[in-house]
């Protein structure tokens, strides 16, 4: 162990000079151990795992730029695993990308010692230290952060070591001696103990004797060293030698000659116990299927408590473990329970438990066991069964539940379509009747246009009548009067001359004097004011003085003709008025009672 010691010291020193501030890649390229810590002097070397059968491999496949880290199983045509460790962003900063964890990737920073802190991204953490420990191997080393994200503790067995397998560039070799230091211990020196036994002294050469070694008092003869102690295995101490049974499982407790190791085999499994310095503690070799090896340790109760690190697959970086536990039970044997542990990727604690019972072998205790593991199965088999049936059952409502959805659709389908061929015949009902409403509308329209038309007309042609039977009337009167009825009218001061016709009413019957007045002489004559609409031109205006209603015709002379308005039934009392913006001044005023027979006059 010295030599061994020793010779990491000189690894290490040798890995630690040989990178210096800065570490050859080949070629011209060259790499700062502050950009890539301890990564700076490993390219082009290999270590291999201290427990386990990995070979861990390095080489550029980027020269300083991106670094490949392989896990390799002997005789393997290609690696288990790669990861790819590349410069990040900022300085000192790495970026991993690993091959398993669905290519997860780590984000390392180089620490003051050379070795990079390896955080995951996103939810699983995973937080390591990789580098180079102080016995001078290759440590991947999970640790515990605290909030600000620095290292606070390392984890319990959470440490994997490689040991390098070459040495480093610029070192003595392995079992070369140095100027200042003796060569280191060869492996079987190191691993020898302390006391060799007797038949390794007896194959030592005993040297000739000298005169000087010769004289003087003779030596004391020599005493045999003291066998060491036996170990004690807790509750498992009255149990060794024995056979214990277990449903179909047999188990042996066989104790070593030396009484320091015991070796514990139930079903396939064999677990190997050896003593060591500490007398509660026992190392557990490596397990002959290669995966696990471990501790076990004595507690004050007497149970015996083996704690198993897994040695392969993803499990050994991330701290899984297997433990088991040994107590004494009632019908004179052992309890175990084991429990499994995923380590990092592990998010409640131990799971995987399991737990057996065993008493001592008999024929009647097997045969009871067999029994109850007979029992066992059928329980099982009955279990799965009903599984089976619930789940064909489960399947079968599913299969059901489906079909009545599916039937279900259908009738909802069924429905949205008649719904919707409801909806469109009511939509092409409601649109027909707007159509229809629309016709109906426009034949009412037209016809009332058409009486109204019709009416206007009527109006016309009886107006047209009157008016020709007041001219005729008015023509005859003219014809037998004396003398025209046309008279002057008063001239107004600064006014032009109006001119007045008026017709007499006819007698009721066509003969004798009519009873209404002559419009002439109760009708006031053409008052001419301005007209303010136009602002030029004159307004007439006249008041109908008579006790009943009278038709007036007013006329403005205009440089282009008369220019004349009439009002039918100006009632007693009131005045009415006609302007033309072009007009001289010249007025003409035709008046008849209204209701009488005879046109009104034209100027």
């Amino acid at each position: 162990m010295i030599g061994r010691v020793r010779w990491g010291a000189v690894l290490l020193a040798g890995l630690l000079l040989g990178a210096g501030a800065r570490a050859q890649t080949g070629g011209d390229v060259e790499v700062s151990r502050e950009a890539w810590g301890d990564y700076a002097g490993v390219a082009g070397r290999e270590a291999r795992m201290e427990q386990g059968s990995l070979v861990l491999r390095w080489r550029w496949e980027v020269p300083g730029e991106r670094l490949l880290q392989e896990y390799w199983e002997p005789d393997a045509g290609e690696p288990a695993f790669r990861e790819v460790v590349a410069r990040g962003e900022a300085p000192g900063t790495l970026v991993l990308d690993g091959s398993l964890l669905l290519k997860k990737r780590w984000i390392g920073t180089v620490q003051p010692d050379g070795r990079v802190l390896f955080v995951g991204k996103g939810l699983l953490k995973l937080p390591y230290l990789a580098g180079v420990g102080e016995d001078g191997t290759w440590q991947v080393k999970r640790v515990k952060l605290d909030d600000t994200g620095r290292v606070s503790a390392p984890v319990e067995d959470g440490t994997t070591g490689f040991a390098f397998v070459d040495a480093v560039p610029g070192t003595p070799a392995p079992g070369a001696a140095t100027a200042d230091e003796p060569a280191p211990a060869t492996v079987a020196e190191a691993a020898a103990p302390e006391t060799a036994p007797a038949a390794a002294i007896a194959a030592v050469p005993t040297p000739e004797p000298t005169p000087e070694a010769t004289s003087g008092p003779a030596p004391a003869p020599a005493v045999p060293a003291a066998a060491p102690a036996r170990s004690s295995f807790g509750v498992l101490d009255p149990l060794l030698g024995q056979r214990f049974v277990y449903h179909d499982f047999s188990a042996f407790l066989t104790p070593g000659e030396d009484g320091r190791s015991l070796l514990i085999q139930f079903g396939a499994t064999t677990y190997q116990l050896v003593a060591t310095p500490d007398p509660r503690v026992f190392d557990v070799p490596i397990h002959p299927d290669g995966l696990r090896d471990g501790v076990a340790v004595v507690e004050d109760d007497g149970t015996v408590e083996i704690n198993l690190k897994e040695r392969r697959g993803i499990t050994n970086l991330t701290g899984g473990r297997h433990r088991l536990r040994f107590t004494a039970n009632d019908y004179g044997g052992f309890d175990i329970d084991a429990d499994y542990d995923m380590g990092g990727l592990n998010f409640s604690g131990w799971e995987w438990a399991w737990a057996h019972s065993y008493e001592p072998y008999t024929e009647v205790a097997a045969a009871q066991h067999a029994l109850a593991a007979a029992e066992l199965r059928r329980n099982q088999e009955e279990m799965a069964r009903m599984d089976a049936e619930s789940r064909a059952q489960q399947d079968a409502a599913f299969a059901g539940m489906l079909g009545d959805l599916a039937d279900y659709a259908a009738q909802e389908t069924q429905r949205r379509d008649e719904q919707d061929a409801f909806i469109a015949d009511l939509q092409a009902q409601v649109a027909a009747a707007e159509r229809e409403r629309q016709a109906t509308e426009a034949l009412r329209m037209a016809a009332e246009a058409e009486a109204r038309r019709v009416e206007a007309q009527a109006q016309m042609r009886m107006q047209a009548e009157q008016d020709a039977r007041v001219a005729a009337e008015a023509d005859a009167r003219l014809a037998a009067a004396a003398a025209p009825a046309q008279v002057s009218g008063a001239r107004s001061a600064g006014a032009a001359p109006v001119a007045t016709a008026a017709t007499a009413p006819a007698a009721p019957g066509g003969g004798g004097a009519s009873t209404l007045d002559d419009p002439s002489t109760c009708v006031t004559p053409p008052r001419l004011g301005p007209d303010r609409a136009c602002g030029k031109g004159y307004s007439a205006t006249v008041t109908n003085q008579c006790t009943h209603p009278v038709d007036v015709r007013l006329c403005h002379n205009t440089e282009r003709g008369w220019n004349c308005g009439t009002e039918w039934g100006v009632q007693p009392g009131d005045d009415w008025s006609y302007a033309v913006c072009a007009s001289t001044g010249e007025t003409f005023m035709s008046l008849r009672n209204t209701g009488t027979s005879g046109g009104l006059a034209e100027p």
